[in-house]
């Protein structure tokens, strides 16, 4: 499923302003991040 680097770009953005927190050695989501929940880890969405 091919995308634009554009649209790429702006998502790391948008994970780029998303607040994390350190839970048990993982830094997870603060908040809700396109379709993963709060609590998330980053690991995951990358």
């Amino acid at each position: 499923m091919p995308y634009e680097l554009s649209h790429l770009n702006a998502l790391w953005d948008t994970l780029r302003n998303t607040t994390v927190r350190d839970e048990d050695g993982d830094l997870v989501t603060d908040e809700p991040f396109l379709h993963f929940l709060t609590g998330t880890p980053l690991f995951h969405i990358w």
